[in-house]
């Protein structure tokens, strides 16, 4: 009886798929499989297994936190502009409200 579970049958059914994949040169490998330890290539298809489900990770992480910034990076452009106008505006009242001080100032004496 095979104690293997289903991560290892995914990782091994990958591994195994890229090799045949790269022997048969086309795009369809699959045939019956039958996972044996004793094989040459055993070792070798669990690793290209695990590679494979590796970088399919951090591509869709890649590809998930690019959308994330080109959603994100307009909000903030936005933010920052609203930020800097909004300081360049206070800043021309309070100059505005100092001048009308020094008028004030200036009346009084």
């Amino acid at each position: 009886m095979n104690k293997s579970n289903f991560f290892h049958n995914l990782i091994f059914d990958i591994g195994y798929g890229v090799r045949k994949c790269i022997e048969n040169q086309n795009f369809y490998p699959y045939e019956k499989i039958f996972i044996d330890t004793s094989d040459k290539n055993y070792t070798n298809d669990i690793v290209t297994g695990f590679f494979v489900l590796f970088s399919f990770f951090l591509l869709c992480f890649f590809v998930l936190s690019l959308i994330y910034d080109i959603i994100t990076s307009p909000i903030y452009i936005t933010l920052a502009l609203r930020r800097w106008y909004k300081t360049i505006v206070e800043e021309e009242k309070r100059k505005k409200k100092m001048k009308s001080y020094q008028n004030r100032n200036e009346l009084d004496d």
